[in-house]
């Protein structure tokens, strides 16, 4: 599988990388944006299973990078040092929200949750109605929520506010 970290801390896309390089075998980063326009640049050429996404960037945040591209085929795992945006990115469909520093056995358990839910469906990606779900919300913020995603035993449920 592949995978795409944007941040841009520089110590901390090394870190993110070796971290996953060394711990979570099913990953090969393929590439590492610096901010948005140098991560959808990476997103566009190396289409990723996985995308490490940090908040804050210098040229913007995580949510515009989200919101820029018109289809996603990725699962998204948010690393930032603010917690504040864990609800936000909860409601924008992350299947993880990790904290900096990042903690390798929860590095870890969210690439498993993504290869277990992966290997569910048959190889075939990111569950479609997630992303559906996903990019709504990013597009309509502002608006109120049309559905939400909602993590369970199982993996999520899609339901109406």
């Amino acid at each position: 599988m592949r995978a795409v970290i944007i941040e841009d801390e520089k110590n901390s896309q090394e870190l993110l990388k070796e971290l996953i390089e060394q711990y979570c075998e099913p990953l090969k980063v393929a590439a590492i944006g610096g901010g948005v326009k140098e991560g959808l640049a990476a997103i566009k050429s190396e289409k990723p299973d996985v995308l490490f996404l940090d908040i804050e960037l210098p040229d913007g945040d995580g949510f515009q990078v989200l919101d820029s591209l018109e289809d996603i085929q990725f699962v998204v795992i948010f690393t930032t040092g603010y917690d504040q945006y864990a609800l936000k990115a909860f409601k924008f469909s992350a299947a993880d929200y990790l904290l900096k520093p990042v903690d390798i056995e929860e590095l870890q358990a969210a690439v498993k949750r993504v290869v277990d839910k992966r290997s569910a469906a048959n190889t075939e990606g990111p569950d479609t109605e997630k992303l559906k779900a996903l990019i709504n919300n990013i597009r309509n913020q502002d608006k109120s929520f049309k559905k939400i995603v909602l993590p369970t035993s199982n993996g999520f449920t899609v339901v109406d506010p």
